[in-house]
This record gives C-alpha cells, sequence and structure tokens, in this order.
C-alpha cells in the first residue's frame, strides 16, 4: 500500500500571517524572528528522526506478517539486515544510548498500535478515542477493516501529536499518565532496541519491552534474482530467471492470464502473450509460492510486461519519411477560438465573462474533447497497429480495431513533428501498409480519457520573461473514481489507466477530495504514489491555517515530482475549485498572467460551467493584496504565508519553464 507519509509542523505564526497586509506579516515576522528561529531548529533536529522512526514502522509491519528469515548480517554497532526466506531484506538500525522524548511506537500482542516514553506503553488512539490496529481489524476486533499507519508530528507548541489520516485533526501522543509531551529529539532515534539470534530464531526487541520472534531457518530460502523489479519481455518471446532455492519440498507458480511461467532446476521461465489483446494482462506479477519441508511458506514475485516488436526495417522506413503531409490542431475549434479572441487584461473577476460565448455554440463536436487527428489506410487487416516516432526518436506501438481502415488519434503534444506507419502485425510477418508524417499546433492540451472529466495538461502557458511552461508534468482534472456513503459507484477502467500511466507517464496522484469523497482510501486507482490533501477552495480555504498546511503540501509535492521528472496528477470531484485553486497558485508561481490564469479556470466550462465571477473574488483579491499584482501576491503567500522556500520555487521554474517547448 502506497500510503502518504508527511509532517505538518503548524507554525504559530501561519496563523499570525494569515489575514492582514504584506507589511503587517513583515513586522509580526521581524518581531518573532528569534522564536521563529528556535522553532526552526527544533524541527529541523526533529525531522531525521520523524523519517527514521516511520521507516521502523515500516519495517515493523514487514515483520509482522509471518515471515521467515533466512539469514542476519550486522551488529550492534551498525545495525542488522535481516534477509528473508524470499531473498528480501529488511534493515534493523541500532538503537542510540538515550532516546530523549521520541515516543517508542510499537504494536501490542493483539496488533494494535502502542507509544511508550519510558514509563510504560499505552494505546494510541484516534480521535474518536478508539485503540488503533496494525493488522486489519477494527478498534473492536472486527474482521475486514484494514489496518492504519500513524503519521506523526511535532505541533506549534513542540508537543508529540498523531494522525491517521491527513484530514484527521491532530491528537497528542500522551505519555503512561495522559499528559502530552514535549518533542526532545536526538539524532539517531529507533523504535528497535537490539537483535537476538539464536539456533532457530531471531528475537527482535522493542524499546517499549516488547519482543518479536521470528523463525530463523537457514537451509529454507526461494528468491527470483531481481525479485520487486519490473521486467520487459518482447511479445511472444521468453525470459529466464535464475531462482535461489534450499528447503523447497513444493512449489506453485502463477503468472498473468495469457502468460507462461514454468520452474525447473533452479531456473525460472517466462513467457509472454504472442499477440497483446485487451484479453490479456500486458503488466502483472509472475510469483512462484514455496513450502519447506518444515512446513514454512514464503512468496517470491517479479513484474512483468509485454512489449511488441516492430522489425527494423520497417522502423527505417517510418524514420526516413521525409514530407510532412498536413499540420493538425490538437484544439477543437470552440476551444481554438476562445483562446485566441478573449482576452481579460487586468479587469476584476467579477466583471464580467465570456468563455459562455464559445460554450454555448452547437457544433458537431463534443467541445470537451480535443480536436482528434484521422489517419486512414486502403486495406483491412485483422491486426493493425499503429507506430509513431517524433522528432526526438521516441516511439510507441498502439493496436488498432481489425478490419478497420481508418483511426483517430488525440492527446499529443503540439509543436512537433510525427511520422507514423501503419503495419499489418501478425506472429511472423508484419508488414507495413502506410507510412506518413504530420504536425500538430495549438496550445491547451486536454487530454481524451473514456470516464475521467475535465483533464488538461499545464504546458503551454506563457509565464515568466516570456518563456513557455512544459507539457507532460503537471496535469489537472476531475475525480478517478467516485464514491457515494463509503461505496465505490464508478471507478477508473484500465484504458483509462493504462493512458493515463503508461502514456501520459503519471507517477503520483495528489487527491484534493475530503475524506468522505474519496471513500477513504489510502491507495490510487491508477496504482502509483497517493496523497490525499483535503483542502478548501477560494478564500476560506486560503486563510485557513489547516488548509494553508494541505496547500503547502500539495504544492510541495508537486516541485517534488516535477525536480525528479515525474508527472504528476491533481484533482477534486469536478476538477474545477479546488483544483483551480492549486492550479492558480502554481501558475501564479510560475508567472502566468491573470488572464490566462482566469481563462484556464474557464477552461471547464467546456465541460462543467465554470466562469471567472463564479469564482469568488475575495480569494483573488487577497492574494492581489499581498503583493504589487496576482502573480507576486501568489509569491509573497506561498513564502510568507505558506513558508513554502524561495528556492525550491526557482527550482521549479527552472524546470518549468523554457525559450521553446
Amino acid at each position: 500500500m502506497k500510503r502518504l507519509i508527511y509532517y505538518i509542523f503548524a507554525l504559530f505564526l501561519l496563523a499570525a500571517c494569515s489575514g492582514g497586509s504584506l507589511d503587517d506579516i513583515r513586522s509580526r515576522l521581524d518581531a518573532d524572528e528569534e522564536s521563529l528561529i528556535t522553532l526552526k531548529e527544533r524541527i529541523s533536529a526533529a525531522e531525521n528522526d520523524l523519517v527514521q522512526i516511520n521507516s521502523d514502522l515500516s519495517s515493523l509491519l514487514l515483520l509482522r506478517g509471518g515471515v521467515v528469515v533466512n539469514t542476519v548480517s550486522g551488529s550492534t554497532a551498525e545495525g542488522w539486515t535481516l534477509t528473508l526466506s524470499n531473498g528480501r531484506q529488511v534493515s534493523v538500525p541500532s538503537a542510540p544510548d538515550s532516546f530523549g522524548n521520541a515516543p517508542l511506537v510499537s504494536v501490542d500482542p493483539e496488533g494494535f498500535w502502542t507509544v511508550d516514553y519510558g514509563n510504560g506503553p499505552v494505546y494510541v488512539l484516534d480521535t474518536s478515542g478508539n485503540r488503533v490496529s496494525s493488522i486489519g481489524h477494527g478498534s473492536s476486533g472486527k474482521a475486514g477493516e484494514n489496518g492504519r499507519s500513524p503519521i506523526l508530528g511535532v505541533d506549534a507548541e513542540g508537543y508529540w501529536v498523531v494522525r491517521f489520516a491527513l484530514d484527521e485533526q491532530w491528537t497528542y501522543v500522551p505519555d503512561f499518565s495522559g499528559n502530552p509531551v514535549k518533542a526532545v529529539i536526538e539524532t539517531g532515534d529507533t523504535l528497535f532496541e537490539g537483535v537476538e539470534v539464536s539456533a532457530n530464531k531471531v528475537t527482535i526487541s522493542l524499546k517499549n519491552g516488547l519482543a518479536l520472534e521470528l523463525p530463523l531457518v537457514a537451509d529454507f530460502l526461494c528468491a527470483i534474482e531481481g525479485a520487486g523489479q519490473s521486467f520487459a519481455i518482447p511479445e511472444g518471446g521468453t525470459r529466464t530467471f535464475p531462482v535461489q532455492m534450499k528447503g523447497v519440498a513444493s512449489t506453485v507458480v502463477t503468472c498473468p492470464n495469457g502468460w507462461t511461467a514454468s520452474l525447473q532446476d533452479g531456473v525460472l521461465e517466462v513467457g509472454a502473450p504472442v499477440s497483446v489483446k485487451a484479453y490479456f494482462s500486458t503488466e502483472n506479477t509472475v510469483a512462484i509460492y514455496a513450502v519447506s519441508f518444515s512446513g514454512y511458506s514464503t512468496i517470491s514475485r517479479i513484474d512483468v510486461e509485454a512489449v511488441r516488436v516492430i522489425d527494423e526495417d520497417i522502423l527505417s522506413q517510418i524514420r526516413s519519411y521525409a514530407s510532412v503531409d498536413a499540420t493538425y490542431s490538437i484544439e477543437n475549434a470552440s476551444v481554438s477560438a476562445f483562446m485566441s479572441e478573449v482576452d481579460y487584461g487586468s479587469s476584476s473577476w467579477d466583471s464580467g465573462s465570456s468563455v459562455m460565448d464559445y460554450v454555448s455554440v452547437s457544433t458537431p463536436y463534443n467541445k470537451a474533447k480535443p480536436a482528434g487527428i484521422v489517419l486512414s489506410w486502403e486495406g483491412s487487416v485483422a491486426n493493425p497497429v499503429l507506430v509513431m516516432i517524433d522528432g526526438d526518436g521516441n516511439q510507441t506501438v498502439t493496436d488498432l480495431t481489425g478490419g478497420t481502415t481508418a483511426c483517430t488519434i488525440s492527446n499529443l503534444v503540439p509543436g512537433k513533428t510525427w511520422r507514423y506507419g501503419i503495419v499489418s502485425y501478425a506472429k511472423n510477418a508484419r508488414t507495413l501498409l502506410k507510412k506518413g508524417a504530420f504536425s500538430t499546433t495549438g496550445q491547451v492540451r486536454m487530454i481524451n480519457t473514456n470516464y475521467v472529466n475535465n483533464v488538461r495538461d499545464l504546458g503551454g502557458w506563457t509565464g515568466l520573461d516570456g518563456r513557455k511552461i512544459v507539457y507532460g508534468l503537471i496535469y489537472r482534472g476531475a475525480q478517478l473514481d467516485s464514491w457515494t456513503d463509503g461505496v465505490r459507484v464508478s471507478m477508473l477502467s484500465r484504458k483509462d489507466r493504462n493512458m493515463l500511466v503508461d502514456e501520459l507517464g503519471i507517477t503520483s496522484d495528489i487527491d484534493l477530495r475530503s475524506a468522505g469523497e474519496a471513500g477513504n482510501v489510502t491507495e490510487s486507482p491508477l496504482g502509483v504514489e497517493y496523497n490525499r490533501f483535503s483542502v478548501v477552495q477560494y478564500y476560506e480555504g486560503l486563510v485557513s491555517v489547516s488548509s494553508q498546511a494541505l496547500y503547502r503540501a500539495a504544492i510541495e509535492e508537486v516541485f517534488s515530482c516535477v525536480e525528479s521528472g515525474k508527472a504528476v496528477f491533481f484533482h477534486c470531484l469536478g476538477g474545477a475549485d479546488r483544483t483551480g485553486t492549486l492550479a492558480m497558485l502554481l501558475e501564479g508561481l510560475l508567472g502566468v498572467s491573470e488572464s490566462d490564469i482566469a481563462k484556464d479556470y474557464e477552461l471547464t466550462s467546456f465541460f462543467s460551467e465554470r466562469r471567472r465571477n463564479n469564482y469568488p473574488v475575495s480569494g483573488v483579491n487577497y492574494l492581489k493584496g499581498l503583493g504589487t499584482n496576482l502573480n507576486d501576491g501568489i509569491y509573497q503567500y506561498c513564502t510568507t504565508v505558506l513558508g513554502i522556500d524561495a528556492a525550491k520555487i526557482e527550482s521549479f521554474r527552472s524546470t518549468m519553464l523554457k525559450s521553446t517547448l
């Protein structure tokens, strides 16, 4: 389960600076500078320990899964490394001589989270005063409820606090007497006390006095070489993986639908489907379930992906095509007209809107979708494939519908030239039916999906110094699934998931919905990193201390993704107001004009009406009042009110703004 581990230190300065003029804010900052420095030092000292503690929590959860240890290495001074019977390794750090007032988080024999400051363990309680389980049952012991992990933090006064979801209120982590505890931090704190190894077991001692006893079976091992990694295998091809095996009495090998997998003489052979079709799995897991002679069991696994293979002579013919046959706009005509004809300048947002003039016109096309590019060819075949190669040499291969002589493609980046080929694809023969080339123009990159609404790329807008925001790193849109009374009533299709993850490369899902709107999920339907920041939109969210902390977290998650070259998708319910507020902050930092920020907000109208004079002007005026204009106000808001490091903003700008796209 991918889960957010984020620690918010709600500085008292944020509350003090949530309103008033910029001069007032600066005066308060100057007056409290000494207190701020002290608090920053405390927080800086705490950060390393928080990271270590939650790393320990992950190890602790893994070690509670009924695992078998194969080998142990290390020492009291250096820490220990446990190699499990499936080849996976777990680190147990060495304990420092003392741990100050860092909470010793552990679990009791029933699996409930506890904390101990040295005078005895007490249960960690949620906001309702209930015990919280780590192993899949609720406070009442009811089966079927998911275990939850604690999120630790330090509040503005320096006390340890905890919560179990980002939208929950922080509560104190009390001591044995029920009193809140100051976070006196000493670098190197860990939940573990030590490791003892005997002939047939490993005892891992926790600082709260409890211990985990795991079987040590040196002669039992089943580990695929590369376990936990992902491997691409050519369509119809095979790949072998050495498997270390000791003391294995029996095995069962599992693989995705359409794949083959067999284990013989310590070698796992995996075969990809001959033809990748919808009823085959293109990406999944191959696993070996092994049982020892003494009855222990383990599972070792790898992820596999089937990739199509196009003959090099066909690729060479496509690459060498010299002409450009046509130029296509990625924007539909209504969006294109709105973008080229409307300029709000710096007029007040409540002074009027023009977008509905373009939305209300009857058209034969869906104005909420991008303009599709139609490619046609002669001669229908059973298995046509589209091969596309852009100017940078990047290649994509897409299955088309058999028996057709045309296809419509979308979601392309503007300003590029594409060479393509239509290939008749069979097991032992590939035939090039047609080749050609075209260029793309336009700015607004709407994304065509089956289910997810209002998705578009934040790229293409003009920012600071006339530079352009790059495409392909930040996407905004509506929810990926919907919930009613805790029941998922609609969910992401496999086709949309593959398009968003495999085609667009999205690796992070930022969910701005409330816990109820999101069904209290802790994982993304995309199967990528998931973070939920339940912000409030408009002025109310911009000045709320709790919402400010979440906006900061969301912005810094975007920064982290783009800094690593990873695409991120943020959304609320409809991708309009909360999503629009976060987009406004990001675009303001990048220097997008006030008129264009308003137009990006209004582009949602082609899906669901959102005029700029619908957006409460109080929020825009609040930001403008912090600086000389909207862009400067957003910069001051992010640096002064939210406390985002100016150097991070400059790095974000450097990554996202380019002279040419």
